[in-house]
């Protein structure tokens, strides 16, 4: 197993959105994010028109440093940082509350699309982002309904400077076929940075779909792939080194190698 992977998108902190209720659920989702490989850990709370408040970030950064707190009690070997998932709203730009919307203090915003359908205002709003000097990273598009018909859209981010995180869930099949084939879309068309958990529980959408996702990347395109996508970018990511931070291109493995591969392992 790799070691050094870092989780940017998830939703382990408790109480604040809809993900872990409590403290005890955000332990045992560290403990799975650590058996899958997870070394640092930045939450990504949910922020939208009814949360942009600061009142909602003193309720995030209270039960951040209670998980925190009972991390290091519990000997869990990793800490949380604070971060958020934002919804786009043209009429609430983040950068009206940069104060506290950056993943883990970085001049990055994580955002996210309606999953109903993507706004026209999309690349006019990241070109804003980004003209005042904040990276924007797109949390799960291949989830998106109207994907198909946004392929150039999605594209023509990429070549503004936007980095593209996709879901465990979409690689798995959690999320569908259609969100499957999207991700792997974005994969083979040099468009992904980053694979992150999106965990909300201990449950049906946890840490264990991402060890899950990982065995999938690694079946399909390789080690190399899976280290650009897990370790490789969010660490250039975490370290501020955002032209390091490159997209994958790999070459998926025909059926004939996927057979030698596992006749390979049996012995």
């Amino acid at each position: 197993m790799s070691e050094g992977r870092i989780d940017f998108h998830n939703h382990i902190i408790p109480g604040v959105d809809d993900g872990s209720k409590s403290i005890e659920e955000s332990l045992e989702m560290a403990r799975q994010a650590v058996e899958s490989g997870i070394s640092q850990i930045i939450c990504s709370s949910h922020l939208n028109r009814r949360t942009w408040l600061p009142e909602y970030d003193e309720k995030v950064s209270k039960a951040l440093i209670q998980l925190n707190e009972a991390l290091a009690k519990a000997s869990i070997p990793v800490s949380v940082q604070k971060g958020y998932e934002i919804a786009i709203d043209r009429h609430l730009s983040p950068l009206q509350s940069v104060f506290h919307a950056g993943l883990a203090q970085l001049p990055v915003f994580l955002i996210e699309l309606p999953m109903m359908g993507t706004p026209l205002y999309m690349l006019t709003e990241f070109f804003e982002i980004h003209v005042n000097k904040y990276r924007v990273i797109l949390a799960h598009p291949e989830r998106c309904i109207d994907f198909n018909s946004k392929k150039e859209d999605f594209l023509r981010a990429v070549e503004m400077g936007v980095l593209i995180q996709l879901d465990a869930g979409s690689l798995t099949g959690q999320f569908g076929r259609a969100a499957k084939l999207a991700a792997d879309w974005f994969i083979k068309n040099k468009a992904a940075h980053f694979m992150c958990s999106d965990a909300h529980s201990t449950g049906s959408r946890s840490y264990l779909v991402y060890k899950e996702a990982i065995k999938i990347l690694n079946e399909k395109y390789g080690n190399p792939v899976t280290e650009k996508l897990t370790v490789t970018n969010p660490g250039f990511l975490v370290k501020g080194e955002f032209d390091k931070i490159d997209t994958v291109l790999p070459e998926e493995k025909n059926l004939l190698s996927r057979i030698l591969g596992m006749k390979k392992k049996g012995n």
